[in-house]
Protein backbone atom coordinates (compact mmCIF):
# COMPACT_ATOMS: atom_id res chain seq x y z
CA UNK A 1 0.00 0.00 0.00
CA UNK A 2 2.81 2.38 0.91
CA UNK A 3 4.52 1.71 -2.39
CA UNK A 4 1.33 2.37 -4.33
CA UNK A 5 0.62 5.62 -2.48
CA UNK A 6 4.21 6.82 -2.84
CA UNK A 7 4.87 5.84 -6.46
CA UNK A 8 1.83 4.43 -8.24
CA UNK A 9 -0.91 6.92 -7.51
CA UNK A 10 1.12 10.10 -8.19
CA UNK A 11 2.24 8.65 -11.54
CA UNK A 12 -1.05 7.04 -12.49
CA UNK A 13 -1.61 9.09 -15.64
CA UNK A 14 1.77 8.10 -17.07
CA UNK A 15 1.38 4.48 -15.99
CA UNK A 16 -2.05 4.32 -17.62
CA UNK A 17 -0.47 5.45 -20.89
CA UNK A 18 2.17 2.71 -20.70
CA UNK A 19 5.10 4.89 -19.64
CA UNK A 20 6.34 2.38 -17.08
CA UNK A 21 10.01 2.79 -18.09
CA UNK A 22 9.82 6.56 -17.72
CA UNK A 23 8.12 6.32 -14.33
CA UNK A 24 10.69 3.78 -13.18
CA UNK A 25 13.68 5.86 -14.32
CA UNK A 26 12.43 9.26 -13.16
CA UNK A 27 10.27 8.61 -10.11
CA UNK A 28 10.87 5.19 -8.62
CA UNK A 29 14.51 4.10 -9.07
CA UNK A 30 16.06 7.33 -7.71
CA UNK A 31 13.90 7.16 -4.56
CA UNK A 32 13.78 3.43 -3.90
CA UNK A 33 16.57 3.25 -1.30
CA UNK A 34 15.07 6.20 0.62
CA UNK A 35 11.71 4.46 0.51
CA UNK A 36 13.04 1.14 1.85
CA UNK A 37 15.37 2.49 4.59
CA UNK A 38 12.67 3.04 7.26
CA UNK A 39 11.04 -0.26 6.32
CA UNK A 40 14.40 -1.99 6.83
CA UNK A 41 14.54 -0.51 10.34
CA UNK A 42 11.16 -2.12 11.06
CA UNK A 43 12.31 -5.45 9.63
CA UNK A 44 15.40 -5.30 11.86
CA UNK A 45 13.24 -4.60 14.89
CA UNK A 46 11.08 -7.65 14.12
CA UNK A 47 14.23 -9.71 13.55
CA UNK A 48 15.60 -8.85 17.00
CA UNK A 49 12.32 -9.62 18.72
CA UNK A 50 12.17 -12.99 16.96
CA UNK A 51 15.81 -13.89 17.56
CA UNK A 52 15.78 -12.71 21.16
CA UNK A 53 12.63 -14.58 22.11
CA UNK A 54 13.99 -17.70 20.39
CA UNK A 55 17.14 -17.49 22.55
CA UNK A 56 19.49 -16.68 19.65
CA UNK A 57 20.83 -13.47 21.21
CA UNK A 58 22.92 -13.27 24.38
CA UNK A 59 19.83 -11.94 26.21
CA UNK A 60 16.08 -11.83 25.84
CA UNK A 61 14.91 -8.31 24.95
CA UNK A 62 12.20 -6.72 27.06
CA UNK A 63 12.13 -3.50 25.04
CA UNK A 64 13.13 -2.85 21.43
CA UNK A 65 12.77 0.54 19.78
CA UNK A 66 14.45 3.61 18.40
CA UNK A 67 16.20 6.23 20.51
CA UNK A 68 16.80 9.90 19.81
CA UNK A 69 17.90 12.96 21.71
CA UNK A 70 18.49 16.41 20.28
CA UNK A 71 20.54 15.74 17.15
CA UNK A 72 21.50 12.12 17.88
CA UNK A 73 19.62 8.98 16.88
CA UNK A 74 20.14 5.26 17.33
CA UNK A 75 18.05 3.08 15.04
CA UNK A 76 17.33 0.42 17.66
CA UNK A 77 18.04 -0.06 21.34
CA UNK A 78 17.37 -3.50 22.80
CA UNK A 79 17.08 -3.68 26.57
CA UNK A 80 16.68 -6.64 28.88
CA UNK A 81 17.93 -8.09 32.17
CA UNK A 82 21.18 -6.19 32.61
CA UNK A 83 21.94 -5.95 28.89
CA UNK A 84 21.59 -3.28 26.25
CA UNK A 85 22.36 -3.58 22.54
CA UNK A 86 22.72 -0.47 20.41
CA UNK A 87 21.94 -1.21 16.76
CA UNK A 88 22.48 0.66 13.51
CA UNK A 89 20.45 -0.48 10.48
CA UNK A 90 21.79 0.43 7.03
CA UNK A 91 19.86 -0.12 3.81
CA UNK A 92 22.70 0.95 1.54
CA UNK A 93 24.17 -0.43 -1.66
CA UNK A 94 27.70 -0.52 -0.24
CA UNK A 95 29.03 -2.59 2.68
CA UNK A 96 28.95 -1.08 6.16
CA UNK A 97 32.39 -0.10 7.43
CA UNK A 98 34.16 0.71 10.65
CA UNK A 99 33.12 4.37 10.34
CA UNK A 100 29.46 3.40 10.91
CA UNK A 101 30.42 1.31 13.94
CA UNK A 102 32.53 4.15 15.37
CA UNK A 103 29.60 6.57 14.99
CA UNK A 104 27.35 4.12 16.83
CA UNK A 105 29.90 3.51 19.57
CA UNK A 106 30.34 7.27 19.94
CA UNK A 107 26.66 7.61 20.84
CA UNK A 108 27.05 5.30 23.85
CA UNK A 109 27.73 8.11 26.30
CA UNK A 110 24.49 9.83 25.29
CA UNK A 111 22.39 6.84 26.39
CA UNK A 112 24.34 5.85 29.51
CA UNK A 113 22.10 7.75 31.92
CA UNK A 114 19.04 5.96 30.51
CA UNK A 115 20.29 2.37 30.67
CA UNK A 116 21.26 1.96 34.32
CA UNK A 117 24.81 0.65 33.94
CA UNK A 118 23.83 -2.37 31.85
CA UNK A 119 26.28 -4.40 29.79
CA UNK A 120 26.45 -2.69 26.39
CA UNK A 121 26.92 -4.50 23.09
CA UNK A 122 26.59 -3.32 19.51
CA UNK A 123 24.73 -4.66 16.51
CA UNK A 124 24.99 -3.62 12.89
CA UNK A 125 22.43 -4.67 10.28
CA UNK A 126 23.27 -4.28 6.62
CA UNK A 127 21.63 -4.92 3.29
CA UNK A 128 25.01 -5.14 1.54
CA UNK A 129 27.26 -6.85 4.05
CA UNK A 130 30.30 -5.46 5.82
CA UNK A 131 33.80 -4.39 4.94
CA UNK A 132 36.67 -6.75 5.64
CA UNK A 133 37.97 -4.42 8.36
CA UNK A 134 34.64 -4.41 10.20
CA UNK A 135 34.38 -8.20 9.88
CA UNK A 136 37.85 -8.49 11.42
CA UNK A 137 37.02 -6.05 14.23
CA UNK A 138 33.81 -7.96 15.04
CA UNK A 139 35.88 -11.15 15.15
CA UNK A 140 38.29 -9.61 17.64
CA UNK A 141 35.67 -8.02 19.90
CA UNK A 142 32.95 -9.96 21.67
CA UNK A 143 30.68 -6.89 21.98
CA UNK A 144 29.95 -6.50 18.22
CA UNK A 145 27.45 -8.59 16.27
CA UNK A 146 26.89 -8.27 12.53
CA UNK A 147 23.58 -9.14 10.87
CA UNK A 148 23.32 -9.18 7.09
CA UNK A 149 20.10 -9.01 5.11
CA UNK A 150 20.31 -12.50 3.51
CA UNK A 151 20.72 -14.22 6.89
CA UNK A 152 17.93 -12.14 8.43
CA UNK A 153 15.36 -13.18 5.84
CA UNK A 154 16.43 -16.81 5.42
CA UNK A 155 15.63 -17.75 9.02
Amino acid sequence: MRFWLRFGLPNWSQLEKGATSVVWKTSIAPELDHFFAPIFDQVCQQHFWREGLAGHLHFIPEKVGGWWQANQEIDLVLMGAGNTMLVECKWASRPVGIDIFQELEGKTSAVLNEIDEKKITYGLCSRSGFTKLLDELAGERKDIQLFNWPSMVSE
